[in-house]
């Protein structure tokens, strides 16, 4: 497979792959371990992250970054932020084996995913720009989607962490609010998550991060199977729980 797709310094993949360990080189083609790799020298590689994603303690794929112009981009912080989000990426590649409709969304969220990696990249090092990822990567998974026409749901959310980040001021924290719509049996129904991820700033945002990614999961796969649409609402609620403590 490695030969088939495009180049990349495949002894680094196999041995994450291998051994389930994280691969971090901060100056890749002049001093790292695996420098006389032809796609390391022929790229001039300065930093290189290869992140196991395991699911249940088998790794089932590997998260692969690379940055030509700066070394030591993968710092302790960010690495532990992507480590922090590897549960919920494995989770996706396992449910993607299941429903291959959802094929071109993964896409999309991995188009995504990647797009916001490149902006981060680019912004200088410092801590806010970290902060400032987070509350993007935050923003789509609080939003309310109930078209309700009996009564009006509004969400209010005052996260912990306010800050300035150039002439934007964003917040960040462990508050979740998630609504939907879904349809079971023939009648709409209005999903209404309201959650708190322990922690400070940085570790309670990881939470929200992956319960609304979880939660968006769910919705959007019942939205697209016709069998879970035709489950009571008590059998959906159940099945929701038993995925989120899988997860967590």
């Amino acid at each position: 497979p490695f030969a088939q797709a495009t180049p990349i310094p495949s002894g680094m993949l196999l041995f994450a792959l291998r051994t389930g360990k994280t691969v971090i080189e901060h100056n890749a083609f002049e001093s790292g371990d695996y420098r006389n790799d032809p796609y390391i020298q022929s790229q001039r590689l300065r930093s290189v992250l290869c992140l196991p994603l395991q699911r249940q303690g088998e790794t089932i794929g590997v998260l692969y970054l690379e940055n030509r112009l700066t070394g030591h981009v993968f710092h302790p912080g960010r690495t532990e932020l992507l480590r922090q989000l590897s549960g919920q990426m494995a989770v996706s590649l396992v449910n993607a084996d299941h429903y291959e409709s959802l094929e071109e969304q993964i896409k999309n969220r991995t188009r995504s995913l990647e797009e916001s990696l490149s902006q981060v990249e680019r912004l200088k090092q410092q801590q806010d720009v970290d902060y400032y990822l987070i509350s993007i990567l935050l923003r789509p998974l609080l939003q309310n989607e109930t078209q309700a026409e009996r009564f009006d749901i509004s969400f209010l959310i005052r996260q912990k962490k306010r800050f300035r980040f150039k002439r934007w001021m964003v917040e960040i924290g462990g508050d979740l609010c998630f609504g939907a719509d879904l349809t079971l049996r023939g009648r709409r129904y209005s999903i209404l998550v309201n959650g708190d991820g322990m922690g400070k700033s940085l570790q309670g945002s990881g939470g929200a991060l992956v319960l609304g990614s979880v939660l968006k999961a769910l919705v959007e796969r019942t939205r697209l199977n016709s069998v879970l649409q035709d489950i009571t609402p008590a059998d959906w609620l159940l099945q929701a729980m038993r995925e989120i403590h899988q997860v967590f």
